[in-house]
């Protein structure tokens, strides 16, 4: 499962269940609430972006601006659909470690 390298102190030293418990909390409170905000002000500049048909000034710069910009709402809406299942996921995690460790 997590295939990347972990090097936290407390982190290793806890049960699988806690560790399950910290990376739920880190999700909801730290991941998600970052995914919001990044989506609810970047909202605003791609929209403007998109109306007024965006590109480069520069004769070979880009035509459509506006598209790269959309991958910015693109990408963190995806990012915020893996955080939750992702947190869906650890919380049926930690519910079948508490029906087996009772």
């Amino acid at each position: 499962e997590q295939t990347h390298v972990r090097n936290d102190i407390l982190f290793n030293r806890v049960s699988e269940l806690n560790q399950k418990r910290i990376d739920l909390w880190g999700h909801l409170l730290l991941v998600l609430p970052f995914v919001v905000l990044t989506l609810f002000y970047s909202w605003e500049f791609v929209t403007w972006a998109w109306k007024q048909n965006e590109g480069s000034i520069d004769p070979g710069g880009l035509s459509d601006r506006w598209i790269i910009k959309s991958f910015l709402l693109i990408g963190f809406t995806l990012f915020g659909i893996a955080t939750i299942t992702r947190s869906v996921d650890l919380a049926r995690k930690i519910s079948d470690l508490k029906k087996t460790s009772v």
